[in-house]
């Protein structure tokens, strides 16, 4: 099984802000955290109440920027998936 294991490059923002080699690594530290726990969550090890309730921590120890865009649609995604 193929985990999505995308990891963000910095990206320009659209009035041409880069984002911070500290955005980055909370970003990336964040996008791989989530990815372990998605894959425990499809292999039945997590429910999907486990997995929010992950999520939620891991924003608040990360402060990821993207991630942050993302998790507002966390509920809404697991609901729709079927999780």
């Amino acid at each position: 099984m193929r985990i999505n294991n995308h990891i963000p490059r910095p990206v320009l923002r659209r009035r041409g802000a880069k984002m911070t080699q500290n955005q980055f690594q909370r970003e990336r530290a964040y996008q791989i955290t989530l990815a372990i726990y998605r894959y425990l969550h499809v292999q039945g090890v997590l429910t999907a109440a486990d997995l929010l309730a992950i999520d939620t921590i891991m924003l608040t120890k990360y402060r990821p920027c993207l991630g942050l865009l993302r998790a507002q649609n966390t509920a809404k995604t697991l609901d729709l998936v079927g999780f």
